[in-house]
C-alpha cells in the first residue's frame, strides 16, 4: 500500500517534470528566436549606420583641416 502511495507520488513528480521540460523547450525556442532577431536587426541597423558615421567622420576630418588651414 505504501509502495503504491510512493510510486503515485513518483508518477505525479514525473509528470510535473515533464511539463517543466516541456514550458522550459518552449521558452527556450522563443528566446533562440528573439536572439537570432536582435542578432538580424543589428546586422541591419550597423549596414544602415556605418555610411552615416563614416559620414559624419569624414566632415569631422574635413572641418579639422580647414580650421587648421585657416589658423595659419
Amino acid at each position: 500500500m505504501a509502495d503504491d502511495i510512493d510510486n503515485k507520488d513518483y508518477v505525479k513528480d514525473i509528470i510535473e517534470l515533464n511539463e517543466t521540460i516541456e514550458q522550459l523547450s518552449e521558452e527556450n525556442r522563443v528566446l533562440k528566436t528573439e536572439v537570432e532577431n536582435s542578432k538580424q536587426l543589428f546586422q541591419q541597423m550597423k549596414y544602415i549606420l556605418k555610411p552615416l558615421v563614416d559620414s559624419a567622420v569624414n566632415e569631422a576630418i574635413a572641418n579639422l583641416i580647414i580650421t587648421q588651414k585657416g589658423e595659419k
